[in-house]
């Protein structure tokens, strides 16, 4: 069975979850922070917490620990004032994008084996995979601690071999606050992205 590495989460529980719930998840779920916000901006406190609790179930079902704890902060901070649940919200919508981007990487990597046979990682398509690297970019600009969590959710997606050899060399400038140094590489590697190498 496909593993599927996401960040905060245990590649091998997710290895157990069916192929089919991960899928359906990614395509039916992935716009439930808008309804949970739409729901919260409308007064509706009951149904915004439906939701939460929803994802929550579907987040431990999946093995997504990192999203699962998202929405108990959720949760909480619901309870709470409208703005501190909307910025909870922010780290929600952030999880259920990352596992969407992991499960599409995970479906082209399925492909791509059985079409050719090959082993290799494939990232998930570039126009996802490009802005999350362009916010790392960012981070490393301003010289922001947050870079380094970025970039361990970053590397954990699947890529092919010649990426995963840029990014070990970027981690290893990270790791020596060589920000400048990963920026530079960094920006190399988005460029050749974005041209489609």
């Amino acid at each position: 069975r496909a593993q599927i590495a996401m960040p905060q989460q245990n590649p091998t529980a997710c290895c157990f979850h069916s192929k089919k719930l991960l899928i359906k998840f990614a395509n039916r779920y992935g716009d439930m922070p808008q309804k949970i916000l739409s729901a919260i901006n409308d007064g509706n406190n009951d149904k915004a917490a439906r939701l939460a609790h929803t994802l929550k179930g579907l987040a431990a079902n999946i093995g997504g620990s990192d999203l699962h704890a998202a929405v108990e902060n959720l949760e909480s901070s619901m309870k709470g004032d409208v703005q501190g649940a909307i910025a909870s919200l922010d780290r929600v919508s952030h999880s259920v994008e990352i596992m969407r981007i992991g499960i599409v990487a995970m479906e082209q990597k399925e492909d791509e084996k059985a079409d050719s046979g090959s082993g290799l990682k494939v990232a998930a398509a570039n126009e996802e995979v490009v802005p999350l690297l362009e916010e790392l970019e960012s981070l490393l600009e301003e010289h922001d601690s947050q870079a380094v969590k970025r970039f361990s959710e970053v590397k954990a997606m699947p890529w092919e071999l010649a990426i995963e050899k840029e990014l070990v060399s970027i981690e290893q400038k990270i790791k020596r606050y060589d920000f400048d140094g990963a920026l530079f590489d960094l920006r190399e590697l988005v460029a050749a992205l974005k041209r489609g190498n």
